[in-house]
């Protein structure tokens, strides 16, 4: 009878795992952080912040989620370069204050050290948010508007 509880318990154990695991793999979603997390994380591997302020109740943030961080591309720009993390402004109110974050969603990109360097409000569609992905991981935006990097191909 323990024998078969264990493999009760197993199978559980199992499906519990693949119900969480998204399919085809890790690959296909963001590993989001939290603040803290973030910039600790940031910080150390030494890759720019990417954060998505956002909140339950917003229609644009939930089509975000599921357009635009659901994309492929996005996903693997997203996590090769950056350092992302998840500010649910209802529950973190303090860095959505800290970076005058008036509107759902907001995406803001920091150094690695937690400077600012530039806010990107509102909804953004995959194929320009993969643009403006490789236009700040490739720090065009040290040399070049990003109307210029869009008109020079990236």
């Amino acid at each position: 009878m323990i024998r078969h509880a264990g493999h009760v318990m197993a199978a559980a154990a199992m499906v519990s795992l693949l119900a969480t695991t998204p399919a085809g793999g890790a690959d296909e979603s963001i590993s989001w952080l939290s603040y803290g997390e973030g910039l600790a994380a940031a910080a150390e591997s030494g890759r720019l912040v990417l954060i998505d302020f956002h909140a339950d109740w917003c229609k644009y943030c939930k089509k975000m989620d599921k357009e635009t961080f659901a994309d492929p591309g996005v996903i693997r720009l997203i996590e090769e370069y950056f350092v992302p993390v998840s500010v649910d402004t209802e529950k973190e109110r303090e860095p959505a204050r800290r970076f005058g974050v008036r509107s759902l969603p907001t995406i803001w990109f920091l150094e690695s050290d937690g400077t600012p360097l530039t806010p990107l409000p509102g909804f953004v569609a995959a194929p320009l948010f993969r643009d403006v992905l490789r236009y700040m991981s490739s720090r065009s935006f040290e040399t070049m508007s990003f109307d210029a990097y869009l008109q020079k191909g990236p």
